[in-house]
């Protein structure tokens, strides 16, 4: 054999095998970026889903407050009867209508972020009824 015919059958060999490790490397290489994409996406997602249910929350609390204010608290003003047992009644129907509006789904995402949400939106309340006197 000449050195021309060894060299051509080494390349045969080794030709595909070159071909196969670049094809594996390739498809490890499309599989790691798709499942970072999709990662990133997915959490992209997650954090657009959280802050627009936050703002959901925060408008809820806000417009809640203003309502039972204007429909309830107001009225018992009036009248000299807005006593601690009229605030609490209050509170617990404005924490009420505020929990009946938000969705299972928002209810979930927000409970994610904030861990306790029944406590944040107790407070978030109280915070808003401050701000609003």
């Amino acid at each position: 054999m000449d050195l021309l015919t060894t060299l051509n059958e080494a390349f045969q060999v080794i030709i595909p095998m070159i071909t196969t490790l670049l094809a594996v490397w390739l498809i490890i290489g499309i599989r790691k970026l798709a499942k970072e994409t999709s990662e990133k996406s997915s959490s992209e997602l997650v954090d657009k889903l959280t802050d627009k249910y936050f703002k959901m929350l925060e408008t809820t609390v806000t417009n809640t407050v203003l309502a039972t204010t204007q429909t309830y608290v107001e009225a018992l003003k009036k009248e000299n009867a807005f006593d601690k047992e009229a605030q609490e009644k209050a509170f617990n129907m404005t924490y009420e209508a505020v929990m009946k509006v938000l969705t299972d789904e928002a209810k979930r995402y927000l409970e994610a972020a904030v861990g306790d949400l029944e406590l944040y939106t107790k407070n978030l309340i109280e915070a808003t009824v401050k701000l609003t006197k």
